[in-house]
Parts: structure tokens; sequence; C-alpha cells
């Protein structure tokens, strides 16, 4: 094989692979804006707790250690780190009073549902719910009944 079909091989496969890459990006920064337009940020009033490099996931798309996520009395504040900022990730804050349907994951993880969102956030942010206000703090360990 000459040398000019290799080389014209090598930019096919990296042409494809960056029209790829780029589209799914492209999806997830629509997905996860048209959630951020729901759950805008809030100031934290006083932080309870903050954890940085943790994983959060949105439908299909799992975001492994791209957020600092700080819990305040009402909210869950999720930070997107670098490497979140530029798949195209804002901050949300995401309240106790409209979160339901929990169910335990693996890894440390609990889906929780805002609306008819599905989000996937790490169990120690969303255990202390009763403090909220919410009486579903039992759901978090048997998941759904």
């Amino acid at each position: 094989m000459p040398g000019w079909s290799v080389a014209l091989l090598i930019t096919g496969f990296v042409l494809l692979d960056l029209i790829i890459v780029s589209a799914v990006l492209r999806i997830l920064r629509n997905a996860w804006r048209a959630f951020a337009n729901k759950h805008p940020p809030v100031t934290p009033l006083l932080v309870e707790e903050r954890r940085t490099r943790q994983s959060v996931a949105l439908g299909m798309f799992n975001l492994g250690m791209c957020f600092t996520i700080e819990r305040d009395a009402l909210y869950v504040h999720l930070q997107p780190n670098a490497f979140g900022r530029l798949a195209g990730v804002t901050a949300v804050s995401l309240p106790f009073a409209e979160m339901q349907g929990f169910r335990k994951l693996i890894f440390g993880l609990c889906e929780v549902k805002l609306g008819k969102d599905p989000i996937s956030v790490p169990r120690w942010c969303v255990a202390d719910l009763a403090q909220a206000g919410s009486s579903t703090e039992s759901q978090l360990k048997g998941g759904f009944e």
C-alpha cells in the first residue's frame, strides 16, 4: 500500500473520530442545558459539606469526577470542574423539596427524580433529606418500593 493511501486512511479515521466526539458533546451540552434551565444555580447559604471530584449522571451521560458538590439545608449545588466546563456543563442547584423517586445504584450513587428528569448523584449528598423537610429517607435504604 502506498504511503499516501496510508496517510489518507489515518486522516479519515481521525476526522471521523472528531465528528463523532463533537456530536456526542453537542448532545451532552443540549441535554445539560435543558436540565440547567430548570434548575438554575443558587448561592449556597451555609455549606454543610463539600466534596470535589464527584460523579454525576444525567440520562445516558456519566460525568465521572467532573463535579464539586456542595450541600446546604435546601439544595445540592453541582459545580463543574475543568473537564466538565470543557464539555459545556454549567452549574446547577437541585432543590431537596423537588426530589422524589430515590433508588440506590452501585458505587455509592443514588438516582433522584426532579420532575421527570432522573439524575444520579452521590448518596452522601441526599442522605439527610429528613432535615430538609422530606420524609423519604427510608426509601434511600431500600430503593423503590
